[in-house]
């Protein structure tokens, strides 16, 4: 299938358990990964998926993006309450007010915390 009939699925913290979604998903989903961090684009090419430069606690990284149709959130979580409060109330608070989360066309979400 060509990557125009595609579903598109954002990965947003493609480490370890990412990865190996992406390796289930690659055959039914153009696949993306959010990252802040530019050295990963290598990696995600051998994955076979896309890179978006991109921090996912910033509203103005989503206000970018285009439409997905799932999103994983594969973040881990953080221990000091400040940080764990701003990546896992600020972060998807922002995705999903970006991605339409109340509407008819919202994205099916998965939230993964370890």
């Amino acid at each position: 299938m060509s990557d125009a009939g595609r579903k598109r699925l954002l990965i947003v913290g493609c480490g370890y358990v990412g990865a190996e979604v992406v390796k289930l998903a690659n055959e039914h989903f153009s696949v993306f990964a959010l990252s802040r961090n530019p050295d990963r684009v290598p990696e995600f090419n051998q994955l076979g998926i896309s890179h978006i430069l991109g921090d996912w606690l910033r509203p103005e990284t989503w206000s970018s993006l285009s439409h997905f149709d799932a999103i994983l959130f594969s973040v881990p979580h953080r221990a000091d309450e400040k940080l764990g409060n701003q990546t896992h109330v600020a972060g998807l608070k922002a995705a999903l007010i970006s991605q339409g989360a109340a509407s008819e066309t919202s994205p099916r979400i998965v939230y993964l915390s370890t």
